[in-house]
């Protein structure tokens, strides 16, 4: 029984198929825009340790927090430039543009994962930027102008709740990766403070790690020899390599065996550490050699 007088519901409004095309290229930007945000948090420890030794910078918690920091700060300065789009959209039309912003953050994203030094992925994360930010509110305008009025209030709704829950995705998803982060650079952090401390038997845990460390990275460059620019040079940079760390180790065994607090425990340990130092040059050097 219908009462006089009553307003008759509405009909549910259906989407054309230029309407649903355009939905879901938005969603499948913004879906990739997240994807993009959650990978770089989770790879950036392991990538900057790789990368830095390679740009001739040192591996250290410091250093990697600093030019995290870095990377992070120019990825913003390139969403800044996302304006570019403008004029893009308005002279090509905004589907047009929505697909050329997806298509350039992408590929910038895939050669972020064939740079060879920390500098190439700064100009890259740049790169990135510039489409990520104007894939994003040229998506929205896209949606909102195929859609009716009424259409766009129930979109936006059920839009911030996705929002909202892919906001919680992935700030859940930032929070493990900075936990794991964090326990790394704790963890080198401490490796490093015990390899500077005054404590004999503190010293000494942290030089046997600092001699494992450098001898596991020398291994590792002996297996990545055919990609040097020149192999046989390379090979011979690391013979010399080795015959250092013998050294180093030959020192280590010296030092301990000196009494703590004596000149010649002194001596001992500033000619350990000065073999340390240089070969952690030369397999910075080394590492420059490489091709990728």
């Amino acid at each position: 029984m219908v009462l006089a007088g009553a307003p008759s519901p509405k009909p549910p409004t259906t989407l054309n198929p230029n309407q649903v095309r355009g939905f879901w290229a938005a969603w499948g930007g913004w879906a990739l825009d997240g994807m993009d945000a959650s990978i770089y948090a989770l790879v950036l420890f392991p990538a900057l340790t790789d990368l830095l030794p390679r740009s001739g910078v040192a591996a250290t918690p410091g250093a990697i927090g600093y030019y995290g920091s870095v990377l992070l700060a120019l990825f913003l300065f390139g969403w800044g430039l996302s304006m570019v789009w403008g004029p893009v959209a308005d002279r090509f039309g905004r589907v047009r543009a929505l697909m050329l912003t997806i298509l350039w953050y992408s590929l910038f994203t895939f050669l972020c994962g064939l740079v060879t030094n920390i500098w190439q992925l700064a100009v890259l994360r740049v790169l990135c930027g510039i489409g990520i930010g104007g894939e994003h509110p040229i998506g929205g305008t896209s949606v909102a102008q195929e859609s009716p009025g009424e259409q766009i209030k129930q979109g936006a709704k059920k839009v911030g709740e996705a929002v909202k829950d892919a906001a919680k995705t992935v700030g859940e998803k930032t929070k493990e990766a900075a936990k794991t982060v964090g326990e790394k650079t704790k963890e080198l952090w401490r490796d490093t403070k015990a390899y500077a401390s005054t404590d004999r038997k503190t010293y000494r845990k942290g030089a046997r790690q600092k001699l494992n460390d450098l001898g596991e990275e020398i291994a590792e460059l002996k297996n990545r020899k055919s990609e040097a620019a020149d192999p046989r040079a390379f090979e011979s940079q690391l013979d010399t390599l080795s015959q250092q760390h013998a050294t180093a180790k030959e020192e280590f065994a010296k030092l301990k065996k000196t009494a703590t607090g004596t000149k010649d425990y002194a001596d001992a340990r500033k000619e350990f550490d000065k073999t340390i130092g240089e070969l952690e040059d030369g397999l910075a050097q080394a590492r420059k050699q490489l091709h990728g």
